[in-house]
């Protein structure tokens, strides 16, 4: 096993024996929680099973409610738990998901709101946010794939297509889109793990989509990684990609694994893949720090959203914390990929 594969298990085992299964039923945790099964699933282990039922398990017993793409998240879990494991016995939970994101009503074209039924969402412009293109656009490709569902590959391959006429600007992508003030906001702010988001989501899709709508996605993902890999310093990016602030962990993890998975499929020249590995190694020995005997995911910024007022202070004022579930969820997405190319 590589070391840095090994450390980032180590960090992931420790953060694991400190909390219980039952983590919130959230975006975040629904990437660690898939990031654990994809991890598994790649090793030709069960390490982390017992975790991902006893998770399950909470949620069949509580049932969650599913009112907004952060939400919708955790069937992710769901349903890769039923696929590698051949068991339908959390399908209620995936039924959730589909139950709403096949019933809510769109805001514009057939995207949904961002923030859904959700209190917050009664108070917050009705907009689509970058980060449903992983919170719901990879879901709809891999639920898409693995049932050979027409009607989910053309959702998802939709989503991206949408998603980039409304956020994407010279490769780059804005936070969210006000539909009411028929604009991208914040303007000229392009938040770093908002990109990641789409760096890592877009191979992710592409694994599963069918070639008839590739060559759309990967002319997307050629033309993000081209745009994003000039603005890193020193083989890291910061917490906004074209302003002066501080390098953050998750966004790090998202853009330099989201680029080798790019290259592995065959869509970028030599140098971007010999510069996605130079910025994971680097970012390894920057963010993965030994505190008390033990290792840790460090400079994970802080759950973000567009405000409504002073936006760039909202991203860099946000904080950050060790082993936020999203950014241990894009260390284990970034070290499966690294992993493959060495």
């Amino acid at each position: 096993m590589n070391p840095y594969l090994k450390q980032c298990i180590e960090v992931i085992d420790h953060h694991i024996s400190q909390i219980e299964p039952k983590m919130k039923w959230m975006w975040g945790e629904a990437l660690f929680g898939y990031a654990l099964l994809l991890m598994d699933e790649y090793l030709g282990e069960t390490k982390y099973k017992a975790f991902i039922e006893g998770y399950l398990d909470y949620y069949m017993a509580n049932p969650p409610v599913v009112d907004q793409s952060d939400t919708f998240a955790p069937i992710l879990i769901s349903f890769t738990y039923g696929r590698i494991y051949q068991s339908n016995a959390y399908d209620s939970l995936t039924q959730l998901g589909l139950d709403y994101i096949d019933h809510t009503t769109p805001v514009i074209d057939f995207l949904p709101n961002h923030l859904g039924n959700s209190l917050v969402g009664k108070f917050y412009p009705k907009s689509i946010w970058v980060d449903s293109i992983m919170m719901y656009g990879v879901f709809l490709s891999v639920y898409g794939h693995y049932k050979n569902n027409q009607k989910y590959q053309m959702m998802a391959y939709n989503t991206a297509i949408k998603f980039k006429e409304y956020l994407c600007k010279d490769g780059l992508w804005r936070h969210a889109y006000w539909v009411k003030f028929k604009r991208a906001y914040p303007k000229d702010i392009y938040w770093g793990r908002g990109n990641g988001w789409v760096v890592m989501a877009l191979p992710m899709m592409l694994e599963h989509l069918e070639p008839v709508y590739h060559q759309s996605i990967k002319t997307m993902a050629i033309e993000t990684v081209q745009a994003i890999t000039p603005l890193q310093k020193e083989h890291l990016f910061s917490t906004i990609l074209n302003h002066k602030s501080k390098p953050e962990s998750s966004a790090n993890f998202l853009i330099h694994g989201g680029i080798l998975k790019t290259a592995r499929l065959g869509f970028l020249d030599e140098a971007y893949k010999t510069t996605a590995i130079q910025g994971y190694e680097t970012a390894m020995k920057t963010f993965i720090q030994i505190k008390a005997g033990k290792p840790y995911l460090t400079q994970v910024s802080n759950p973000t959203i567009p405000l409504p007022i002073f936006p760039r202070l909202g991203y860099l004022w946000v904080g950050s914390r060790d082993n936020w579930s999203y950014g241990l969820a894009s260390l284990i997405f970034a070290s499966m990929a690294y992993d493959q190319h060495i």
